[in-house]
């Protein structure tokens, strides 16, 4: 199973609601809330058979490996672009605001503040920063194996689990 967190292309497994921000200039970096969560396994410790959730059946095994087959043929494309950011359209940048409940604000927070990866994007900066960017997050509903990240493809945003289970699975080499 840890070989398979090396794979592409995130895919949901439950579905349920979720919270993301929307495409508002591609030159600004875009931020989601999404009610599914990416739980990856440790890559550092052997394969048991088992995940988080208790062992893995031959059918799912046989349907990851199935998702590895078909990303084993796709393109890497190596680097990451973005559009030029004048003074004069910063000038005018409105960042967005979508209203939310102070429970969900609660939860995108606590995940900010308790996650280690989310502290290396967002714990330097203050307090009222992170709440411009909790401010940009809206909810998005990613169904039973929807694709919302595909390796080669351009992002389009940034997302936060709350709820659920995604696999990763990138390709190497």
């Amino acid at each position: 199973r840890a070989s398979l967190q090396r794979q592409l292309s995130t895919a949901a497994q439950p579905a349920s609601p979720a919270l993301h921000l929307p495409p508002a200039e591609a030159s600004r970096p875009q931020s989601a809330m999404s009610r599914n969560s990416f739980s990856p396994q440790r890559l550092d410790r052997p394969d048991t058979g088992e995940d988080e959730n208790g062992p893995i059946s031959a059918a799912e095994e046989a349907k990851e490996q199935e998702m590895i087959q078909k990303m084993k043929g796709k393109d890497r494309r190596a680097g990451v672009s973005a559009q030029a950011v004048s003074a004069e359209r910063l000038k005018d940048w409105k960042p967005p605001v979508y209203e939310k409940p102070a429970e969900a604000r609660e939860r995108i927070k606590k995940k900010i503040d308790t996650s280690d990866k989310l502290q290396v994007l967002f714990g330097h900066l203050r307090d009222q920063s992170v709440n411009g960017v909790i401010d940009a997050m809206f909810p998005r509903e990613v169904r039973n194996g929807e694709n919302i990240i595909t390796q080669g493809e351009e992002g389009d945003n940034f997302y936060i689990v709350d709820e659920g289970t995604f696999a990763a699975f990138v390709q190497r080499g």
